[in-house]
C-alpha cells in the first residue's frame, strides 16, 4: 500500500490526462515512497503514517497525520510522474519499442519532454524540502522519526536546506541542488569550520543542531557559520555540479534543443566558472576571517572554544586591525 490510493488525488497535484491510470504509475509510487520518504521519515514513521491512511480509508485523514499526508503526496506525485516520463514515452511491446502516433497526436519533442521533467524535479525537490521544514517545526508528535537515524541524518550538516543556500546566493532555492552540494558542506565543515571553532565547540555544535535545540550563543555562532559553509561548498562543488557519472562514464552536462525552443540552455564556459569559485573562494576567506575573529572576541562566552588547541588570543593580533599575517597565524599570504 502506499499514501496514493486514488488517480484523484494524483491528479490533484498534477492535471495528467485521464489515460493515466494508477496501475501504470503504481511502481514508480513505490518506488519513491522508499527512495525519498522513508529516507526523510524512517520506515517506522512511514509505517505508521501508512496504517492511519489506511484505517482512515485514504483521503478522510484526520489528526496528526492530515497535515504530514498531503507534504508527502505533492512529493510522491511529482517524483513519481518524473521516474515515469522516460518509461511511460515508450511501448513495449513483443515487436519491440513503438511510440503512438495518430491523425491527430504526435510524441513530443525532447525539449518540451525535458521542460515537464524539470518541472516535476523542482516541484517534486520543493515538497520534500518543505516536508522536512515541517517536521523540525513539530516536537513530540511523529516520535518514531525523531528517534530515527533520519532524523539525525538530515539535521548532520550546519546547512539545512535550499533556503539557508539561498540566503547567500541565488541557485532558485533548490533542494536538488542543495542535496547535490551535501558532500561538499560536510567538506567544509570538518576542514574549514572545525579548525577554527575547535574539536569540542564543533562537536557542541553538531550536537546542538542535530536536536534542533540551538542555544542562543550557538545560534549566532552558527549564523556565521552559514556562509563559510555555503561559499566553500560551492567553490569546491561547481565542478561537480557540471558533470555526471554514469555507465558511459563522467559526461559534461549539455542541452540540446529542438528548432521550436524559445529559451537555448548550455553549459557556462570555463572562464565564467573560474571567475564564480573565485568569488566564492574570496567570500570563503574574509567569512573564515569574520568568524575567527568574532570567537577572538567573545572567548569568555564559549568555554568549549577557550580551552580548545584552536583558540587564540587578541593580545597577538597586529595593528593593523585585520587577521592577515598575523602572529597567530600559520599561514602568510603575498
Amino acid at each position: 500500500m502506499t499514501l496514493i490510493s486514488s488517480m484523484d488525488e494524483f491528479r490533484a497535484i498534477n492535471p495528467v490526462s485521464n489515460a493515466l491510470k494508477l496501475d501504470i504509475i503504481q511502481p514508480f509510487i513505490d518506488n519513491v515512497e522508499q527512495e525519498f520518504i522513508a529516507d526523510i521519515l524512517g520506515d517506522t514513521e512511514l509505517a505508521n503514517i501508512q496504517t492511519q491512511y489506511d484505517d482512515a480509508g485514504g483521503g478522510s485523514v484526520t489528526g496528526s497525520a492530515s497535515a504530514i499526508i498531503g507534504k508527502i503526496q505533492k512529493a510522491v506525485v511529482w517524483l513519481s510522474t518524473l521516474q515515469w516520463v522516460d518509461i511511460g514515452n515508450i511501448h513495449t511491446t513483443p515487436a519491440g519499442f513503438q511510440v503512438t502516433v495518430t491523425d491527430k497526436m504526435a510524441p513530443a519533442s525532447q525539449w518540451r519532454v525535458e521542460a515537464y521533467k524539470h518541472e516535476c524535479a523542482k516541484n517534486g525537490y520543493k515538497a520534500l524540502q518543505d516536508l522536512l521544514i515541517y517536521l523540525w517545526s513539530t516536537s513530540g508528535v511523529f516520535s518514531d522519526w525523531e528517534a530515527s537515524d533520519e532524523h539525525d541524518r538530515h539535521r548532520a550538516l550546519f546547512v539545512l536546506n535550499g533556503k539557508d543556500i539561498q540566503s547567500w546566493v541565488d541557485i532558485g532555492n533548490s533542494y536538488e541542488i542543495y542535496c547535490n552540494l551535501k558532500p561538499y558542506i560536510k567538506t567544509a565543515m570538518q576542514f574549514h569550520v572545525r579548525p577554527i571553532v575547535g574539536q569540542e565547540l564543533y562537536d557542541d555544535l553538531v550536537s546542538e543542531n542535530q536536536a534542533n535545540d540551538v542555544s542562543d550563543d550557538n545560534a549566532i555562532l552558527l549564523e556565521k557559520i552559514l556562509p563559510v559553509c555555503v561559499f566553500n561548498a560551492l567553490h569546491d562543488g561547481l565542478p561537480r555540479l557540471s558533470v555526471i557519472f554514469n555507465r558511459y562514464g563522467i559526461i559534461e552536462k549539455s542541452t540540446a534543443v529542438g528548432q521550436d525552443a524559445t529559451d537555448i540552455n548550455k553549459p557556462a564556459g570555463n572562464d565564467k566558472l573560474i571567475s564564480l569559485r573565485r568569488e566564492w573562494q574570496q567570500n570563503a576567506i574574509l567569512f573564515e576571517n569574520e568568524l575567527r575573529q568574532y570567537l577572538k572576541d567573545n572567548a569568555d562566552t564559549y568555554a568549549l572554544y577557550a580551552d580548545s588547541d584552536a583558540f587564540e588570543s587578541t593580545d597577538t593580533d597586529d595593528d593593523d586591525g585585520d587577521n592577515i599575517n598575523d602572529q597567530d597565524r600559520s599561514v602568510f599570504l603575498m
